[in-house]
């Protein structure tokens, strides 16, 4: 039988594809450190174990808004044309390769709830995740569940992709809803630019991507409320539109913008301090109300109302007051106009029921979800 041998690091294969195998997932040029001694350090030390996820959190917080940056997103990008993902825009294709070799899209998938999953083999809340994905998975039916090595396995060594499947949650092998595969490098820099070990994104059946989070066993109730939500259903079309995302860089004060795209604007250049939250009798500046639905605020404002739907809407401030703006503007189209990040509804007279389910349905649908709900 003919040996092949890798040559970087002398272990030798009984076939040319276990050794491509091999090669693709190990990367000998960052082995310097034991990578066997530091995965037994992570295991059995609980103090360690935790230090370094906490820090990879922090990094995927870091990494999360640095991915989203000014820098890293192109204004106004669409399905084809994006190059990093971006809550409330639509979720960028790219390929993958699933364990059998397979090579798909990810708009294969397109109409379908999905939660794109990157992740490290050698990552512990990733082994915790997989395993708790795999018992919740009934819950989790009516979604597709796309599990990705990330590109680089996040820097260091460790199992195949079919290895850490077989081990943490074999049983989804063989689930409808679930693919296991690895990213290609493409994919990665689009969503998991920072390589950080433990990513996930969920995107609704129209490509909207929803949300943005991490380590699936401590996110797992949010998972699975999205996974069983029904987006297709009227009474959630009918909050307002969707409106294309046009970046979201910062502007010096005082600057003004005079191309966006919706009336008011949903997203874009703003000011890099947001307005306090509330009620205003006047007008503020529509460039420094982007940076509150940038925090996942929503953003109420009026033209021509009556004192009664004004006493409302003041009324309204007060109930939300960590996650709506109200303000007037002259230059509205309708009387009142409802605002978050990237979407718009239109009304004619105040509809308290619908815009409390537009605030309770598009609160934090943003890039910096900072608002709160009261209790």
């Amino acid at each position: 039988m003919t040996e092949h041998k890798c040559e970087k690091c002398g272990k030798t294969f009984d076939s040319e594809k276990a050794l491509e195998q091999h090669q693709e997932d190990y990367d000998h040029s960052k082995e310097k450190e034991d990578d066997k001694g530091l995965k037994e350090r992570i295991m059995t030390s609980n103090y360690t174990g935790l230090a370094i996820i906490g820090i990879l959190l922090v990094g995927l917080t870091v990494g999360g808004y640095y991915a989203l940056s000014p820098s890293n997103t192109s204004a106004g990008d669409g399905y084809s044309h994006s190059h990093t993902a971006e809550i409330g825009s639509q979720a960028p294709d790219s390929s993958f390769t699933t364990v059998n070799g397979e090579e798909f899209k990810l708009s294969k998938y397109s109409g379908e709830k999905r939660m794109i999953w990157l992740y490290a083999t050698w990552c512990p809340s990733c082994y915790k995740g997989a395993q708790v994905l795999q018992a919740r998975n009934e819950q989790l039916k009516d979604m597709k569940i796309i599990a990705l090595k990330t590109k680089g396995n996040a820097g260091y060594s460790g199992p195949s992709t079919q290895q850490f499947a077989d081990k943490y949650a074999p049983e989804t092998l063989n689930k409808e809803n679930w693919v296991w595969g690895k990213a290609s490098q493409e994919l990665t820099n689009i969503y998991n630019p920072q390589n950080t070990p433990d990513i996930i994104w969920l995107v609704k059946p129209n490509g909207e991507i929803y949300a943005k989070t991490a380590a699936p066993a401590a996110r797992i109730n949010q998972i699975t409320r999205f996974a069983q939500k029904n987006f297709n259903n009227t009474e959630e079309i009918s909050l307002g539109k969707e409106v294309e995302i046009m970046g979201r860089n910062h502007i010096s004060t005082g600057e003004q913008v005079n191309n966006y795209n919706s009336n008011p604007p949903t997203s874009g250049p703003h000011y890099q301090r947001p307005a306090e939250t509330g009620f205003y009798s006047k007008k503020l500046p529509d460039e420094r109300l982007v940076h509150n639905i940038e925090h996942g605020q929503i953003w109420i404002s009026y033209n021509n109302i009556t004192s009664e739907t004004r006493k409302q809407l003041e009324q309204l401030a007060q109930n939300y007051p960590k996650a709506v703006i109200v303000t007037k503007r002259p230059e509205n189209n309708a009387k009142i106009a409802v605002a978050s990040w990237g979407r718009l509804m239109e009304l004619n007279s105040y509809d308290k029921q619908k815009v409390v389910k537009y605030i309770k349905a598009y609160i934090n649908k943003s890039p910096e979800p900072f608002a709160k709900l009261p209790n």
